[in-house]
């Protein structure tokens, strides 16, 4: 119900421009058949974050008007503390986890309280013709031992019908990731025709893809990363709540791996439904 208010108030304004709205964190790429949401901003309550979650650069979209990449939502509050910490932590949204931490720790026996760590700089949204893309960081991390930073760009490629988002960490040594997807719409690892035909489209013109790390979502959508990028995903089930009370499961995607800094991790959401118009 929520995607479907916020689809229809996105469908009201003039597509495809792209907004940011730094004050809410929250920052928006659009074509007519995408609508991508980053969240990157302050936790709120001059850092106290009553209601913020550990969700800095996570992640959410729609295509042709239906949720693809889905937000976790809340569950509860203090009516189950487990419950509450599980859905505000950094696995329950759409980014990137090192080390298996938290992005700022969350305190036992505080469920409206989370502390402000991401010191970062300003975000960077462009819009110009065929591509629009936006930019944005934290360090979270860079009180692990891999004193890591997190950058995401994500850019959308009008002409391709993608999204192309890439995750630059840099740091010292060496960390587990896991770059983790939260879904809407079934997942499989079979690739339909269709599907294969856009993969080999795109790759002419972004480079490689990596066939094994590919999965379909629903009927009209490739998650798939780019070479060398070839870590093959895990598909299982997360906890879902549309709405306060209501806990359900849906598809999880999720690339796990061990990193040495600085890496760059290049995944792409590749349209399947329209015919190609790619250009070398």
């Amino acid at each position: 119900a929520a995607a479907r208010r916020v689809w229809s108030w996105l469908s009201a304004t003039p597509a495809p421009s792209s907004a940011s709205f730094p004050t809410g964190g929250v920052h928006l790429l659009r074509s007519d058949h995408w609508q991508i949401a980053l969240r990157s901003g302050s936790y709120g309550q001059k850092g106290v974050g009553g209601h913020a979650h550990n969700d800095q650069l996570a992640l959410v979209a729609w295509l042709d008007g239906a949720p693809l990449v889905a937000d976790s939502g809340t569950a509860r509050y203090a009516a189950d503390m487990v419950l509450r910490d599980r859905f505000r932590g950094t696995a329950a949204h759409s980014t990137v986890i090192l080390d298996g931490q938290e992005q700022s720790p969350i305190l036992r026996g505080r469920p409206f309280a989370l502390v402000e760590a991401r010191r970062a700089p300003p975000v960077v949204l462009e819009d110009v013709g065929a591509r629009a893309s936006v930019a944005a960081e934290h360090a979270c991390y860079a009180r692990l031992p891999c004193r890591a930073r997190h950058r995401r760009k994500v850019t959308l490629r009008r002409d391709l019908d993608v999204v192309v988002v890439e995750d630059v960490l840099s740091g010292r040594g060496r960390a587990a990731y896991e770059q983790r997807w939260h879904l809407a719409q079934p997942v499989t690892r079979d690739l339909s025709d269709a599907a294969r035909r856009r993969l080999a489209e795109v790759a002419r013109v972004l480079g490689p893809l990596a066939l094994n790390a590919a999965v379909m979502i629903g009927a009209g959508c490739v998650l798939v990363r780019a070479i060398p990028d070839s870590d093959p995903p895990s598909v299982g089930t997360t906890l879902f709540s549309e709405a306060y009370g209501r806990v359900e499961a849906r598809p999880l995607v999720s690339y796990r791996g061990l990193l040495t800094f600085p890496k760059i991790l290049t995944t792409i959401l590749i349209r399947v439904g329209a015919e190609s118009e790619c250009r070398p």
